[in-house]
């Protein structure tokens, strides 16, 4: 889905894990919880059966730490954004989502570039979101030099015939936004180490430990 992947990848941030499969991990995490004990299998293979145990011991394994990274990222995102006093409107968040949206023809052409990048409606929502609140937090970190700006937008100008079609302003805003976009992205991994040194983090479930523990594990 290319337009959307476009509007969304500057500041994506569950590297290697998409939404439909947390979400499909999480539901399998769910239902091995309330059956644990049972010793029910999930699944036989020549007689021999796969335990519940094994499905979970796999999916930690295979998932576990991307997860618990999301879920802690989020969490410190969020305490982030309350104590800088940092919130996201409706009407900032409707004008990310419609700029995705108006890049389809159509509702139908949308979904199903959705549906084929593991994204629902929904969960690109929530996706957006976040990210509106950590370029919140990051842009007043950065600085676009003008003159970085006028020479895009020469060379901007001069290969593509589309972009004459906008105004000048326009253009120049896009070309500024990329830049924008482009620092945010150099400065996520710095910053997510920042937030996670500032907190007690600590992980109590066997079999997990964090990608980068940082302020404890």
């Amino acid at each position: 889905m290319a337009a959307t992947k476009k509007e969304i990848q500057h500041v994506a941030l569950w590297k290697g894990l998409s939404i439909v499969s947390f979400v499909l991990l999480i539901a399998t995490l769910l239902i091995v919880f309330l059956y644990k004990g049972r010793d029910i299998p999930v699944a036989t293979v020549d007689g021999v059966k796969i335990s519940q145990d094994q499905l979970y011991k796999a999916l930690v394994d295979y998932e576990g730490p991307k997860i618990l990274e999301k879920l802690i990222l989020e969490d410190l995102i969020m305490k982030e954004s309350k104590a800088a006093g940092v919130s996201v409107t409706e009407s900032e968040f409707q004008a990310s989502f419609d700029k995705v949206r108006t890049a389809y023809a159509t509702e139908d052409e949308f979904l199903e570039n959705l549906k084929k990048d593991g994204y629902t409606e929904q969960s690109l929502r929530t996706e957006l979101r976040t990210q509106l609140y950590i370029r919140k937090l990051l842009e007043p970190r950065i600085t676009v030099d003008d003159n970085e700006v006028k020479a895009h937008y020469a060379e901007h100008m001069s290969h593509d015939t589309a972009a004459n079609t906008k105004s000048e302003a326009q253009v120049i805003a896009e070309i500024r936004d990329e830049l924008v976009n482009k620092e945010i992205l150099d400065l996520m991994e710095p910053w997510f180490e920042e937030l996670r040194s500032r907190a007690n983090i600590a992980v109590s479930l066997p079999g997990i430990q964090m990608i980068s523990p940082k302020g404890g594990s």
